[in-house]
């Protein structure tokens, strides 16, 4: 598919999209919709009048016909460090004959899109960090609501060009996830499952009181309780699986006050933000601010709680371990070469 050929007119593209059983969310500005309850089945998009004219489009991987996910490639040269360990080889993924891949525009990225098997339900996101995030498997949320990534011809919120398909493949025949990919997926989730029985995991915060803490603080505090209030925010969006909708309450927020920047601001310094980083900012400092201005945390709503994810303690290997068996237990593994 020639790159010419990849820009379209926006609205031209809605109808197909659809047709070829996308189910969609509109997005007005950055790289996420900004609509509560964007996420939810019941809100998807699948008649092309509802998008507004000028407006970007995503595609909810986990209420369209058949299910879709990603491969989303955050840093090249570590993704394909990480994947090579799990007998995976990332260029051959790339340059498939069926590839079907997303182009932001934005060196050492890439996006592969996958259909999941028939069979399979839509499955948790997963996030590989090697030093940050090397590369993610996007599909739906640890509470079973759907993700989105953006569609061309969307516009890139830092690049200001749009998104464009690239690949060996067509969007309209979107491949299956390679079983190698899918194995990894489900180890990983299987060894999460494993850990939360075994620790016990301590529950973080539920979702409104997130909401709740960050709206008592004034947007307009000085710019390291602003990052903080953006970092503890990105660490629970990341504990629940709401990493679009963490982002666009921060920016939300953000907005409300004078010395807000813009979107190209929040967009970058998100990016910045590392969950599981050691010692990192969590929600006790969020808990902090919001106490230091009147707020009061209510009881907890047990039927609105965080679940576990990956084990940040996990020891980190002085070298790269040898290629393993993509179904081992142990299939995750942050190393810190220092790169």
């Amino acid at each position: 598919m020639s790159a010419a050929s990849n820009v379209i007119p926006m609205t031209s593209m809605y109808q197909a999209y659809i047709d070829a059983g996308f189910a969609l969310c509109e997005i007005t500005s950055g790289k996420g919709p900004t609509g509560m309850g964007w996420n939810l089945r019941e809100n998807a998009i699948t008649n092309a009048s509802r998008i507004s004219s000028g407006s970007g489009v995503g595609l909810l991987h986990a209420w369209s016909a058949p299910i879709t996910c990603a491969l989303d490639i955050d840093n090249m040269e570590h993704a394909e460090m990480l994947l090579a360990c799990h007998g995976i080889n990332l260029q051959d993924l790339l340059n498939a004959p069926d590839a079907v891949q997303i182009n932001s525009g934005n060196p050492g990225h890439a996006k592969l899109l996958y259909r999941l098997p028939a069979a399979r339900s839509a499955l948790p996101s997963k996030r590989f960090n090697l030093v940050g995030v090397a590369f993610e498997l996007r599909c739906a949320t640890v509470d079973g609501l759907s993700v989105q990534d953006v569609l061309p011809p969307s516009i890139h919120p830092t690049t200001l060009k749009p998104y464009q398909w690239a690949g060996r493949g067509d969007w309209r025949s979107i491949p299956t996830l390679p079983e190698s990919v899918l194995a990894l997926w489900d180890s990983v989730l299987q060894r999460d499952a494993v850990r939360t029985i075994k620790t016990g995991a301590p529950i973080d915060a539920s979702w409104s009181e997130v909401m709740g803490a960050l709206e008592s603080i004034d947007p307009d505090c000085g710019r390291e309780d602003w990052l903080h209030c953006g970092m503890a925010v990105h660490y629970a969006a990341h504990q629940q699986g709401r990493g679009d909708e963490g982002y666009a309450l921060w920016d939300q927020w953000s907005a409300k006050g004078s010395k807000y920047m813009g979107q190209r601001d929040t967009t970058y310094c998100w990016r910045s933000f590392h969950a599981d980083k050691p010692g990192g900012i969590t929600l006790g400092t969020l808990f902090k601010l919001a106490r230091d201005a009147g707020w009061e945390r209510p009881p907890i709503d047990v039927t609105d709680l965080f679940k576990a994810t990956s084990d940040p303690s996990t020891p980190i290997p002085d070298a790269l371990p040898p290629l393993v068996d993509p179904r081992s237990a142990e299939v995750v593994i942050p190393l810190d070469l220092g790169l």
